[in-house]
């Protein structure tokens, strides 16, 4: 971390006779505690002295520094920052060997990174896995860059560190800083009303449930007494036609047995009068036979024999035909009886003619029982001739098919990957993204993943090169050609302090400089907050008595509206007034989405987010932050040191990939240097130069 040094040629000789330890590190501790009254605007920025003469001597115990351009600083600190950013190594040489280059004759300077008139080994912004430097000209095609190996870290010399400190048990009065209470107690009205909304959602989405599991379970029950209903009918049906099919069975073999009988009866009677007629038959040739002999007559006699009938066709099939029969003579008569006719006719086929049954077409389908889990639908037809004497038998007047068999609670099937897109940024590591398509939707309580999701949202780095590399030797920012509209909200809350303001305004010009007036558009809001907690209340919908006042209830300073004069939009900027004010970000962003409503239909939005703390309301912030993203890209830089789960808070809020459009800055200070505005214009534009 970076130390303060203190320099006066007049003062110098008096610290230099201070040669008691304990003297030197209570003047230390002196200076650090008079230092540390601006940590509430400057959060951490000392946690070091040095005393130094002018002349290059130095208090015993004490590191001397020198100013000289290509002095060390002496400071191999690779446990802050992000990725070694605030490494103060000493190193020339890189991993391979190689030497390093100055980072002046890149035109790549930027003290608060590190970066100055040497050649040591640095990571400015953090942007790289660890050091590194140049190791040719940035204009040469073949520019390369390789990595540094970095030194252990050195333990802080004696009397540099700041001593602990015991509680006096004293209670006095200090001086109030007013803005900064009004800002945490506004900031934690803010996070209650965030959590009162959150329980109320929880509330309505927990209500929301069981209503549709009550629904889902009203309809599955419904579902279910259908299905009985008509099970019940059908075993009713099954059980009648059973108790008809055996009452018939019954009486068949009643009258089965009577007609038995009568056969037996009929048969008898048959035989027993055939037999008598054979028998008188039989007594009467006799007779005849005595009689011819008792005349004197020849006793040869035969009677005429004729063949059984032959049986020709009917002439109907039915309701009675005729038939022609025929016989032949086998024996002719001789003096006995006469031969019998040899054809006759009779009627045939006297039965009715049998009606087959004829049944209707078939009706269409019918709707399925159940919308998932296996249900039946069914179709009908009618009988429109009945069948009689013997005609064929009516086929089944209705069938039925299983549908939906699928699950009811199904999760949907996704499709192949989609071609990848360009690249999002010309510097500074970009990404390709692709797609993954639903093949199949989900159903039920099935579910799918979010459209944003890894698993349906791809990504791949590309344009890994820095911007400084790729910008010619008499130009040190980029230039944007994109067909954009743009928004800048630049926040004014009090902890910024009115220097770190400033600073922001620095970049905020640049980076609307870098913005060529015709394709693009640009406007600037900078954004505070209420300052009471009635003005909260209205600008938040918690008091809809009346509506507020965007500027003096809310605190949004429209500094321009979208204008392609980007130059006077930059000019304006210059010219905004800090307002130190708090931090109402929801609101902010939701100014973005209205003006970007009266943007071009071919314009891409975009809209940049720059702060320096967190918003009264994160939850406000989320619903805010989505909502816009539905139609504008949101980028959102992060200035000074951030807890971890804060930056988890902000992947989620910038668009995706939150890698292009999260830009943390450590410092203020870095705010107006190239390596942070280029880092911006790569973000915000994909068409650059």
């Amino acid at each position: 971390r970076p130390a303060v040094q203190v320099r006066h040629a007049r003062a110098q000789a008096q610290l230099l006779k201070l040669r008691s330890q304990e003297v030197q590190a209570a003047v230390h501790d002196f200076l650090l505690e008079s230092l540390a009254q601006t940590e509430e605007r400057q959060p951490a920025r000392v946690r070091s002295v040095v005393l130094s003469q002018e002349g290059g001597s130095s208090m015993t115990g004490l590191a001397a520094q020198e100013s000289q351009p290509e002095t060390c600083p002496g400071s191999e600190d690779m446990g802050a920052g992000i990725n070694g950013s605030t490494y103060r190594g000493c190193q020339t040489q890189t991993t391979k060997g190689n030497a390093c280059m100055k980072w002046t004759s890149l035109n790549a300077t930027d003290p608060e990174q590190g970066t100055g008139d040497h050649a040591f080994c640095r990571n400015p912004l953090g942007v790289k896995e660890t050091i590194w430097c140049y190791t040719s000209d940035p204009m040469d095609p073949n520019v390369t860059w390789q990595y540094c190996t970095p030194l252990a870290p050195k333990q802080p010399p004696s009397g540099l560190t700041k001593s602990s400190c015991e509680m006096a048990g004293q209670c006095k009065v200090m001086e109030a800083s007013c803005p900064e209470i009004r800002d945490k107690f506004l900031s934690i009205y803010g996070g209650v009303l965030d959590k009162s909304n959150q329980l109320t959602q929880d509330i309505s989405a927990t209500e929301a449930s069981c209503a549709k599991s009550t629904e889902e379970i009203s309809a599955s029950k419904s579902v279910e007494t259908s299905k009985e209903t008509g099970a019940q009918g059908d075993l009713a049906a099954f059980t009648k036609g059973t108790v008809e099919t055996e009452q018939h069975e019954q009486q068949a073999s009643k009258f089965d047995e009577f007609l038995k009988k009568e056969y037996a009866l009929k048969m008898k009677e048959c035989c027993d009068n055939k037999n008598n007629y054979m028998t008188q038959l039989c007594g009467l040739k006799k007779i005849r036979h005595h009689l011819f002999e008792s005349s004197g007559e020849p006793a040869n006699i035969s009677d005429c024999e004729v063949s059984d009938w032959t049986d020709g066709e009917c002439s109907a099939s039915c309701e009675g035909g005729t038939q022609k029969r025929t016989r032949s003579v086998t024996t002719p008569s001789a003096n006995g009886t006469k031969c019998p006719p040899l054809e006759m006719d009779r009627e045939c086929n006297t039965h009715k003619c049998p009606i087959n049954c004829e049944v209707s077409v078939w009706t269409g389908w019918s709707d399925c029982s159940a919308p998932c889990g296996g249900g039946v639908m069914s179709r009908k037809r009618s009988v429109t001739v009945e069948p009689k004497n013997g005609g064929t038998p009516c086929p089944e007047e209705g069938e039925t098919q299983s549908c939906n068999p699928q699950a009811c609670n199904r999760d949907c099937e996704l499709g192949d990957w989609g071609e990848w897109s360009g690249c999002s940024k010309f510097c500074l590591t970009g990404h390709r993204s692709r797609r993954m398509a639903v093949k199949e939707e989900q159903s039920g309580t099935g579910t799918c993943a979010d459209p944003d999701s890894e698993e349906r949202l791809g990504f791949e780095e590309c344009n890994k090169e820095t911007c400084m590399s790729k910008l010619p030797a008499n130009r040190s920012f980029l230039q944007c050609h994109s067909v954009l509209d743009v928004v800048l909200l630049l926040d004014g809350s009090a902890s910024y302090g009115a220097e770190g303001f400033e600073k922001m305004q620095a970049m905020a010009q640049l980076v609307v400089a870098g913005l060529i007036g015709g394709p693009v558009q640009a406007s600037a809001l900078v954004f505070g907050g209420p300052e009471s907690f009635e003005a909260l209340d209205k600008c938040t919908g918690g008091n809809m008595s009346s509506p507020p006042d965007v500027l003096s209830d809310c605190g949004m300073h429209w500094v321009s509206k979208l204008s392609n004069d980007t130059a006077g939009v930059a000019a304006k900027i210059a010219q905004a007034v800090y307002p130190d004010s708090t931090t109402l970000t929801s609101m902010a962003l939701g100014q973005a989405m209205t003006e970007l409503a009266n943007g071009r239909t071919e314009a891409s939005s975009v809209v940049v987010v720059v702060t320096d703390g967190e918003p009264m309301s994160q939850k406000m912030t989320a619903s805010a932050a989505a909502a816009l993203k539905a139609s504008a890209k949101l980028i959102w830089m992060q200035v000074g040191r951030t807890a971890p789960a804060y930056v988890e808070l902000l992947k989620s809020w910038v668009s995706k990939p939150w890698q292009d459009n999260l830009i943390e800055v450590a410092s203020v200070n870095s705010l107006p240097t190239p390596v942070v505005v280029n880092g911006m214009l790569a973000a915000m534009c994909p068409d650059v130069s």
